[in-house]
C-alpha cells in the first residue's frame, strides 16, 4: 500500500491558472477542502509572490510557496526563506547582453521582488503590474543599480526553444538551469534550482516523502517532479513530454483540471487511504481521465 497524499504541488501558469490567467471557483473550492482537512498545499511557479497575489488572496490560506522554479521558497510560520538564490551577476550580465542583441524580449525578476521588462517589445500585461519597470537596456541597468537576477524569463516560440535552450546550456549550463516553461517561454535560474529541489528541502523540513506527495503541472519545468513524486498528474493541456512524465492525466486548465484529480484522489479526506486502492489495483500503464471518468465504486 502506498502512503496517502499528505502534501499537494500545484503549478501556477497552464494549471491552477486558466487560459485567462484566472482560478476557478472550483479549483479554488477544492484546495480549501483539502487544507481544511490536513493536506498541505504547495504553490510551485516559476512567478515570485507579487506576481500572483492575487491567487493568494483567493485562497483563504498560506500555502507552501516555492517561486522562481525553486530560487526562492517560503514555508508558512518561516520568518526567513527556506531557499534565496539568484543567478551569478557576471553570468547575468552576460546572458542578459546576449539577448538584447539577439534581439529577443526578456525580462528579469530582481530578489527584491521587483519585475523589470524590456521595453522594446510591447507587452502590456507586464506594464500593469506595480512591481514593474520597463527598460530599453535591461544589462546596463542591472549594472548601474548593482540588481541581484533570480530569474530571466524569454520569450520565444516552440519552435524556436529548442535551439536557444541548447546555446544557452552549452555557453552557460555549468552556472545555469534552462528549461521550457510554456509554448512561449524559456526561463532561466542558477544551477540548482528546480521545483523537485526545492522539494526536496520542504520535506526534509516537514518530514515526509515523495511518495507522499501528489504533484500537478503542465511544462518542462514540472517533468523532474512529476517523475520523483508518488502521485504524478499532467494536466490535459500540457505538451506531450510532460504527459509521457505523469502516470495520470486530468482535465484542461481550462476545464478545473486541479479539481477534478482533487476529487479523484482526495474523494475523502477523513479516510485518505481510499483514494489509493486505484493506484494499488493498477498496473504501471498509463492512465487518463474522461468527463466520464469514475473512481471505483462510483
Amino acid at each position: 500500500m502506498r502512503d496517502v497524499v499528505r502534501l499537494v504541488v500545484v503549478d501556477l501558469d497552464g494549471t491552477l491558472l486558466n487560459s485567462q490567467g484566472q482560478v476557478s471557483e472550483e479549483d479554488t473550492r477544492e484546495l480549501l477542502r483539502i487544507h481544511e482537512a490536513g493536506v498541505m498545499v504547495a504553490i510551485a511557479t516559476g512567478r515570485i509572490p507579487q506576481f500572483f497575489k492575487d491567487v493568494l488572496d483567493m485562497l483563504g490560506f498560506s500555502p507552501i510557496l516555492i517561486c522562481s522554479n525553486g530560487a526562492l521558497v517560503m514555508i508558512p510560520g518561516r520568518s526567513e526563506p527556506v531557499i534565496d538564490v539568484h543567478i551569478d551577476q557576471g553570468v547575468s550580465m552576460e546572458i542578459l547582453t546576449f539577448l538584447k542583441s539577439a534581439p529577443r524580449y526578456h525580462h528579469i525578476y530582481t530578489t527584491v521582488g521587483e519585475v523589470i521588462r524590456d521595453a522594446r517589445f510591447p507587452l502590456p500585461g507586464y506594464s500593469n503590474h506595480v512591481s514593474t519597470r520597463a527598460s530599453l537596456d535591461i544589462p546596463a541597468l542591472v549594472k548601474c543599480e548593482n540588481l541581484k537576477v533570480r530569474k530571466i524569463g524569454i520569450r520565444v516560440e516552440r519552435s524556436e526553444q529548442g535551439p536557444l535552450i541548447s546555446y544557452l546550456n552549452d555557453r552557460w549550463g555549468k552556472w545555469v538551469n534552462v528549461w521550457s516553461t510554456g509554448p512561449k517561454t524559456v526561463e532561466v535560474v542558477a544551477a540548482g534550482c528546480s521545483k523537485r529541489r526545492a522539494l526536496d528541502e520542504v520535506l526534509a523540513i516537514l518530514g515526509l516523502e515523495l511518495s507522499d506527495v501528489m504533484a500537478i503541472g503542465d511544462a518542462e519545468s514540472d517533468i523532474e517532479l512529476l517523475k520523483a513524486v508518488g502521485y504524478p498528474v499532467a494536466m490535459g493541456n500540457s505538451d506531450a513530454n510532460t504527459k509521457e512524465a505523469a502516470k495520470f492525466v486530468t482535465k484542461s486548465n481550462d476545464e478545473s483540471g486541479v479539481a477534478f484529480a482533487l476529487r479523484y484522489f482526495i474523494p475523502n479526506c477523513a479516510d485518505p487511504i481510499a483514494a489509493t486502492r486505484l493506484l494499488d489495483s493498477q498496473d504501471e500503464s498509463k492512465h487518463s481521465w474522461s468527463r466520464s471518468s469514475r473512481r471505483p465504486g462510483q
